[in-house]
């Protein structure tokens, strides 16, 4: 079991990285509560909940810098997490706890289509926005790099 208080940390350590307060900074304890309430329940396959978190606090700070009513790609993605409805196979939700669970959806989806490539590379269909694995490997393999250094500089004991 992972802490809302806990993931707050990570978000707020990604957030260093951006000069200036963001307009939604007072929702990061909402986005907080609903990942650390998800990945406690349902982590990624082959991560611990700690992992989980920290992939999910990359991937919304590269996608959205936390905002979770951003919009993407011309407005084919949605939220914290860049979600295409077309992706998805329905509305993605307004509310971040849903939001997590379609990203984690998704990201089960390229974990499994993936599932010959090395951990760090199983983003792959998720990140070519669902177009088969190899075309970007490279942008799976950072993100999960960075959700790792993260984790490792601010390990959840």
């Amino acid at each position: 079991m992972i802490s809302a208080k806990w993931v707050l940390s990570l978000l707020l350590a990604m957030l260093a990285k951006e000069p200036g307060p963001l307009p939604w900074m007072d929702y990061l304890p909402v986005e907080a509560e609903a990942i650390a309430e998800e990945d406690s329940r349902a982590p990624l396959p082959g991560m611990t909940p700690g992992m989980t978190a920290a992939l999910d606090v990359v991937m919304s700070w590269h996608e959205s810098r936390f905002n979770a009513l951003a919009l993407h790609d011309h407005g084919a993605g949605f939220g914290l997490f860049g979600t295409h409805e077309a992706t998805l196979g329905r509305p993605v939700p307004l509310e971040v706890d849903g939001q997590v669970v379609a990203w984690h959806e998704l990201a089960r989806t390229s974990f499994r289509i993936c599932a010959e490539r090395p951990l760090d590379e199983r983003l792959g269909w998720y990140a070519a926005g669902g177009e088969g694995c190899e075309r970007r490997l490279g942008l799976s393999r950072s993100r999960m790099w960075e959700a790792q250094r993260l984790l490792r500089d601010h390990p959840p004991w």
